[in-house]
């Protein structure tokens, strides 16, 4: 028996490897930005970087292109020189 194992309700909402790979860089950025915010002695800018992120990746959060986050680990490096 060739196919999916899935019943076709799930199959819609499957994603694609390219989706899940996008998926996993974007993840893994969050993860590192945190990191790296969480290292700032300021309280009140720490909470402020924190709110920026969160906010900023909610607001991005239904975005449909597959484009490639380029502007993010530059400017996690210019974050990580900063603090």
């Amino acid at each position: 028996m060739a196919g999916s194992r899935l019943p076709p309700e799930k199959l819609k909402h499957a994603m694609s490897l390219s989706r899940f790979m996008l998926r996993s860089q974007v993840i893994k950025l969050y993860r590192d930005m945190m990191r790296i915010v969480y290292n700032v002695k300021d309280l009140d800018q720490r909470k402020a970087l924190i709110d920026f992120i969160r906010h900023d990746f909610k607001c991005n959060k239904h975005v449909e292109d597959e484009i490639q986050p380029t502007r993010g680990p530059t400017q996690l490096l210019k974050i990580g020189m900063d603090v």
